[in-house]
């Protein structure tokens, strides 16, 4: 394979595995607790601490599976994969001559609130002139729904980013979209 790191993932399934063993700790506080009764208090904190910790185990699960996924797709896309510093897991590589970013979210707020995404990301080395004005023209992609693209020009970073609705794990469909962002380059370039 082409690089594939698992960067971030050996952290979140200790995170899973600390968590079982703190579920095994409160369990045996709340056994001890109620056969001898002596403090109710700390009954209670106890069978609360355990429905937190069951629920924060549930998550961390979900988590991990989603991010399995990711990691799947992105050894068979040979591109590189890593969790960034808020925990979301993306990919970069090259993909016919172009360098390419992948990664998933679930946004809170903006225009299109609550909703899950795939963000697809070409990146340029330098600021290239691209016609902004013809951006939203390219929105539609049979299969596919794309909110948005956009030209983004940070301080050393420029790239061109496509915002799909949906979690897309299919390699087929990430290469669909792949090519058709770099179809949207040649045509507003």
């Amino acid at each position: 394979m082409n690089g594939v790191k698992m960067k971030g993932v050996k952290k979140l399934r200790n995170e899973i595995l600390y968590a079982f063993v703190l579920l095994i700790i409160i369990l045996l506080g709340l056994i001890y607790s109620y056969l001898f009764y002596k403090i109710k208090v700390a009954y209670v904190i106890l069978l609360s601490l355990f429905v937190i910790d069951v629920v924060y185990i549930i998550a961390a699960i979900h988590k991990f599976v989603f991010v399995r996924n990711c990691y799947n797709l992105s050894k068979k896309l040979g591109f590189n994969f890593f969790l960034d510093d808020k925990g979301q897991p993306r990919m970069d590589g090259n993909y016919e001559s172009n360098q390419f970013q992948l990664h998933f979210r679930y946004k809170l707020g903006g225009k299109f609130d609550g909703r899950e995404r795939t963000y697809v990301k070409l990146r340029f080395l330098k600021e290239e002139k691209i016609d902004e004005s013809k951006l939203d023209n390219y929105c539609s992609l049979s299969g596919f729904d794309i909110l948005n693209i956009s030209y983004v020009k940070k301080p050393g970073k420029y790239y061109l980013l496509m915002k799909v609705v949906g979690y897309i794990f299919v390699k087929d469909d990430i290469m669909r979209l792949l090519n058709h962002i770099i179809k949207v380059y040649g045509k507003v370039k």
